[in-house]
């Protein structure tokens, strides 16, 4: 059954390759070439958005969902993918020591896996974890097709600013979480907040990635995608009244948008999110809009990742602040004294944790508590 359904999404890449090859021969091929990269960067931007799929209809509702959709993606694009190649050598993945270690180190996952005591479960994994090494196969496809397509640093500019909006969207439902708003799912881990992830601690990675992003843009603001974030924004609202508009249609007892206007804390931080976010569309290019609008995103997901109560993950943005204080100190002069100053704080902080661990202001916060403890 589970080799099946892996079968049929590969038949629905196939589809779509034998679609893409008929266009081939009837259009200029400069068209064409475009249209296999506008196909690959869009598959590649919708990557950023699969962990906030999630479907309560299956027995695995945060898991299986993400997976196929994933697979799907990488599927389609990596034919499209060999189309190009095909077309044009110069989008071959470039090789170099990062390159290669990651080349070993798939060689020797694909050897130990077809070794293993089950070949079954090795190849294909289960419906519980989505793992197996055909599922690491699609990694491995997705790292190479996005060091040979990205060639210009504006696409992972792009590519990271979409990774921040589709994790403010996530914030967003984590917040809902927190606050319990009635009709969206509860947070599956209980006051350890989810979002739709539905595991604090993956959760808690997921933020982890996302919070180094937005500080890497606070630091060059100029770099950070806003066209890409704010139309983002705008498209999703369409789709939610689009949604919303074919669920009434189909005799859904209420309107999503209905339900989110009765939860006014909730509805309220959406209506501020969106009227700040025009306010610094309007004044983009004045100086410190854009920050200031960083550092909103930062603060809030910093919240998310302590309300996910995972040490591993604070000890982890510990150390990452750490060593990029250190770095940023040593080799960007503008703000050197801002590291200076953050690697003072960072230095003195765990000690005021520990000398303060038995304070009811540290047992009142159960990230802290935990930490201490």
């Amino acid at each position: 059954m589970f080799f099946s359904s892996q079968m049929k999404i590969l038949r629905i890449a196939g589809f779509c390759d034998i679609v893409l090859l008929i266009i081939s021969k009837i259009m200029d091929r400069n068209k064409f070439e475009n249209i296999l990269l506008w196909i690959i960067k869009t598959g590649l931007f919708a990557t950023v958005f699969v962990p906030l799929i999630f479907s309560s209809k299956l027995f695995f509702p945060f898991i299986v969902m993400k997976d196929v959709v994933f697979r799907v993606i990488i599927e389609v694009i990596f034919f499209t993918y060999i189309l190009l190649v095909i077309g044009n050598k110069k989008f071959l993945p470039k090789l170099n020591f990062f390159t290669l270690g990651v080349i070993v180190y798939f060689v020797i996952m694909t050897v130990t896996s077809l070794a293993g005591i089950d070949l079954y479960n090795s190849m294909w994994g289960n419906y519980e974890r989505m793992g197996g090494l055909f599922r690491m196969w699609h990694v491995f496809v997705y790292f190479i097709i996005l060091i040979a397509i990205f060639l210009e640093e504006k696409n992972w500019n792009t590519f990271f600013s979409f990774s921040i909006l589709a994790s403010t969207f996530m914030s967003f439902f984590t917040i809902a979480q927190k606050i319990n708003v009635p009709f969206l799912l509860p947070s599956s881990g209980g006051e350890r907040l989810t979002g739709t992830i539905g595991n604090a601690i993956y959760l808690a990675a997921y933020i982890l990635f996302n919070i180094f992003f937005i500080f890497y843009f606070f630091i060059k603001d100029k770099k950070f995608d806003l066209k890409a974030y704010f139309y983002g924004v705008l498209v999703a609202d369409a789709l939610l009244v689009l949604y919303d508009v074919y669920m009434l249609s189909q005799g859904a007892p209420a309107s999503i948008i209905r339900q989110l206007t009765q939860s006014t804390n909730f509805f309220g931080i959406i209506i501020i999110f969106h009227i700040l976010l025009v306010v610094v569309w309007i004044f983009r290019e004045m100086p410190g809009f854009v920050k200031f609008f960083l550092s909103i995103l930062f603060f809030c997901e910093m919240a998310i990742l302590f309300w996910t109560q995972t040490r591993g993950a604070l000890v982890g943005l510990y150390l990452g602040l750490f060593i990029t204080s250190v770095a940023g100190a040593l080799f960007i002069k503008v703000y050197r004294k801002y590291f200076v100053i953050a690697i003072a704080v960072l230095l003195i902080s765990p000690l005021l944790l520990f000398f303060s661990r038995g304070t009811s202001f540290v047992q009142s916060i159960p990230i802290l508590n935990r930490v201490a403890s």
